[in-house]
């Protein structure tokens, strides 16, 4: 699994491509609901409010491996 390490109160962009099919990035405590669509770029803008381990997940059926699509988004203090 994939970890992102963020800080706390500092905004940051993240860009998220797909080469195949259409997939969610989701994590409800960060206010994340994005859908990457394959062969375009999704920027994500976002400034931490909380310290903490997430689990971010792909929330659209995206095929065979659908279930471990998934990245922890740690933010620290």
């Amino acid at each position: 699994m994939t970890e992102i390490r963020l800080k706390k109160g500092e905004p940051v962009k993240l860009l998220l491509t797909s080469d195949d099919v259409t997939h969610g990035f989701f994590l409800k405590p960060l206010k994340i609901d994005e859908v990457i669509e394959p062969g375009k770029t999704t920027a994500v803008k976002l400034t931490p409010q909380v310290a903490g381990t997430f689990t971010t997940i792909c929330d659209h059926f995206c095929g065979a491996n659908h279930g471990n699509m998934k990245m922890t988004i740690v933010v620290v203090e």
